[in-house]
């Protein structure tokens, strides 16, 4: 679903389900042979280690293409496809993330705690034709304005999938004990 078009992309559901390693490595694969330019955002980064760059730079070191990009601490650039993945928290740089141009995909992690006021300003933000906003994140409120938006009243041109970790082909052991101790 992530490789077939569509607006919204909210990826929900209850821990193991690979939501998050599943957009890195779609995402890296993307960024090696076009050039997208890609957000990765979250309501709070206070700094890079808040973000999703250590899970992306594992999923293009898996994927053996690490000699197809130029990884710096904060920034990850195609050295051929001319691509470039970049970091920003929502809540604290409205303006910065207002100011961001041509985004292809933006990727919310954890996007459960996006507040309504940082969608109102996201979601225009991300305004290039063909562009995708994808989420991943873990439902604990109904309520919630991510969850209201994206999964209940979903807008035109949505993929809405539940995954869970009997969608995990690679669910672990270990969380596989801890889930039947709980």
């Amino acid at each position: 679903d992530l490789l077939t078009p569509a607006r919204y992309k909210p990826f929900h559901g209850g821990g193991g389900g690979a939501r998050s390693w599943t957009c890195g490595r779609v995402l890296s694969f993307r960024a090696a042979y076009e050039p997208i330019k890609v957000l990765c955002a979250r309501e709070i980064q206070k700094s890079i280690d808040d973000s999703v760059h250590a899970l992306l730079v594992t999923q293009i070191e898996a994927l053996g293409l690490t000699d197809l990009f130029d990884i710096t601490k904060n920034s990850i650039k195609g050295i051929h496809s001319g691509s470039s993945i970049i970091y920003g928290g929502l809540r604290h740089n409205a303006k910065e993330i207002k100011s961001k141009e041509g985004i292809d995909i933006c990727w919310v992690e954890e996007a459960e705690g996006v507040s309504e006021e940082s969608w109102k300003i996201l979601i225009p933000t991300i305004r290039k034709p063909g562009s995708e906003i994808w989420l991943s994140f873990n439902p604990d409120d109904p309520n919630a304005p991510t969850y209201q938006r994206f999964v209940l009243n979903p807008p035109p041109s949505s993929i809405v999938r539940k995954v869970n970790y009997y969608d995990n082909p690679w669910f672990p052991e270990v969380l596989r004990q801890e889930m039947e101790y709980d």
